[in-house]
């Protein structure tokens, strides 16, 4: 924060001796308590939750962090955490939509509402508290493939794109993916953005 940065992100990740935070939320609270910066999570893998208890979660955390919270979501990334979570990778993406849409819904309904999908069905169900930021948190959705870019923009969600180690053509594509999806769209950069997490090192020589 003293350094001028604007936000901070935080991954979720289980079971690795290196980066393990199991609860992205509990730590945002309490990290607004220390500093002023947005709070991005980076990223919550939807398939791992119910959608009605995360929405509410995330809805809490919001109101916790004064409007701070920024959501990151994806679908999960590594087989361990499915297979120690015991949780199946198969249709991580429908799972992963049908989440997304319920948490939305969850948010955004005056009332109660109810639910009948594939993964997912409940009755008329009452889900409080709602977000601080209406309509919701802004959404960050992870993306590293053509469909996953051109999936985020297409619903007016920013984009997460994590090359890490990966060659710099491959970023290059994912830009001008990201570019051409903003175009179809009809929407600008400072719309939807696309955010890179890039492995970086600063050294006084080379």
């Amino acid at each position: 924060e003293e350094l001028g940065f604007d936000s901070t992100a935080i991954p979720e990740h289980y079971f690795m001796n290196y980066i393990s935070c199991p609860s992205i939320l509990l730590f945002a609270v309490k990290l607004s308590q220390l500093v002023s910066l947005r709070i991005v999570s980076a990223v919550i893998p939807l398939p791992y939750y119910h959608p009605l208890r995360l929405a509410q979660e995330i809805a809490l955390a919001d109101v916790l962090t004064g409007g701070r919270l920024e959501l990151g979501i994806g679908r999960g990334t590594y087989d361990f955490e499915f297979n120690r979570l015991q949780i199946s990778k198969d249709q991580n993406r429908e799972i992963f939509q049908e989440n997304l849409d319920i948490m939305i819904k969850a948010w955004t309904s005056d009332g109660d509402f109810s639910y009948d999908g594939k993964f997912f069905q409940f009755p008329e169900t009452c889900v409080l508290p709602k977000p601080l930021q209406r309509p919701h948190p802004p959404i960050w959705m992870a993306g590293q493939s053509q469909f996953s870019v051109q999936w985020a923009i297409h619903h007016g969600y920013h984009v997460m794109n994590a090359p890490q180690r990966r060659p710099f053509t491959y970023l290059e594509e994912i830009c001008g993916i990201y570019r051409e999806a903003l175009k179809v769209a009809g929407k600008t950069s400072d719309e939807l953005q696309l955010s890179i997490l890039r492995n970086t090192f600063l050294a006084d020589n080379k």
